[in-house]
């Protein structure tokens, strides 16, 4: 009978921290996982929210148009990054818009036909355009219809209007999910997405503002922190610099004014911050639904508050904007684990967008279809997130 030799103390030291190093990691995915569920969800209760669709002891909360174009960004997105991994170029903003067109045919938008988009990929392409919920009607996007009519995507340099209207801006929210890690932001995808159907200057500002904060709450444990981080970014962007002013002051002004522990619901401060809400968020634009947010999170920083911060969000004249991207930033900030149960489960798109998320956070950590090199290790994935 012969006796192993022991492991010695450096061989043992060595697996520990690998062992440490797998946990790190998987922790890791777990938290982007968390995060990027939060946001999404939390952007379509929001919007839902605003648009009176959220009924208590309703069994179903309908998602309004935002959601559904903010979806197949996410979509888009993922199959960017498919396409990259197996054939080492791409655009991305093509992919997405062909991701666009498919919710168009889904619609059955009159003019919108599968054949006049080719590489579209139709309305067979991929699982999320199977999804019921996303060929109802939920709201108009005019812009949006106007630009996928046209046949023809926006860019920077040949724009098709100069709309500011807030569903370009929200549609972009899912870029975040891509900006786990990055120490310096990169407006530039942003920019361009934005430009597809929107392409005011300042609206690309807006929405680049918008994804880089959303970016460091999604990274970080402290609201506020994450507030000013994400400010700071945006700055060294070199953004219109009344934008950067704007929402510096957005959020000075909603902590300098936020309630302490012991005013609770203190009807006159309440009544404040909406009359300061309406004043700083006056219409439909991306800029009145980034800053109203803004004021709306910094005075919600707690996961507790979600609910609170949408019934103030909803204040706003165009509620819906608002509350939509405040409960983006605020999901991205806590996470799924803190969004309401009772709300998530009753909304009609929770599993698409949970299942997006997840989707997107293990082709972008693991790439489960393979790459040019790589055989897959998921012999499904490349069916249902096809890289085009």
């Amino acid at each position: 009978m012969t006796h192993s030799e022991p492991e010695p103390a450096a061989a043992r030291a060595a697996t520990a921290a690998a062992r440490e190093d797998q946990i790190a990691k998987q922790t890791d995915v777990e938290r982007r996982t968390d995060r990027a569920r939060g946001l999404m969800l939390g952007l379509a209760l929001g919007e839902s929210t605003g648009l009176g669709r959220h009924q208590s002891g309703s069994p179903t909360i309908n998602a309004g148009v935002a959601t559904q174009l903010a979806a197949f960004t996410l979509e888009g997105y993922i199959r960017a990054a498919v396409r990259f991994s197996h054939r080492g170029i791409c655009h991305p903003p093509s992919v997405i818009w062909r991701a666009y067109c498919r919710w168009g045919i889904g619609q059955g938008i009159d003019g919108l036909h599968a054949s006049a988009m080719p590489g579209s990929g139709g309305d067979r392409s991929g699982w999320l355009c199977h999804v019921p919920a996303l060929r109802e009607r939920r709201g108009d996007a005019p812009r949006t219809v106007a630009a996928l009519l046209g046949g023809r995507q926006g860019t920077i340099a040949e724009p098709l209007n100069s709309s500011m209207g807030w569903h370009g801006l929200v549609r972009t929210l899912p870029l975040i999910v891509g900006h786990w890690r990055d120490l310096r932001f990169d407006p530039s995808l942003t920019r361009d997405v934005t430009a597809l159907t929107h392409r005011s200057p300042l609206a690309l500002d807006v929405s680049s503002a918008a994804v880089a904060i959303g970016a460091s709450l999604q990274r970080g444990d402290d609201v506020l922190d994450g507030l000013r981080t994400g400010t700071d970014a945006v700055r060294d962007l070199g953004m219109d610099p009344r934008l950067t002013e704007a929402c510096d002051r957005a959020i000075a002004d909603a902590v300098s004014g936020a309630p302490s522990e012991r005013d609770g619901g203190d009807t006159a401060s309440e009544s404040l911050r909406v009359e300061t809400l309406r004043a700083v968020a006056p219409d439909a634009t991306a800029w009145s639904a980034l800053l109203g947010a803004l004021i709306v999170v910094a005075t919600h920083p707690k996961p507790g508050q979600f609910v609170d911060a949408l019934e103030l969000a909803v204040q706003a004249p165009e509620g819906a904007a608002v509350a939509s991207v405040t409960g983006a930033l605020l999901g991205a900030a806590h996470g799924a684990s803190a969004l309401p149960v009772d709300l998530v489960s009753r909304h009609e798109l929770a599993w698409a967008l949970d299942t997006l998320t997840r989707d997107a956070v293990a082709q972008l950590t693991d790439s489960p279809g393979g790459s040019e090199y790589v055989e897959a290790r998921d012999e499904r994935w490349n069916r249902r997130c096809p890289g085009y």
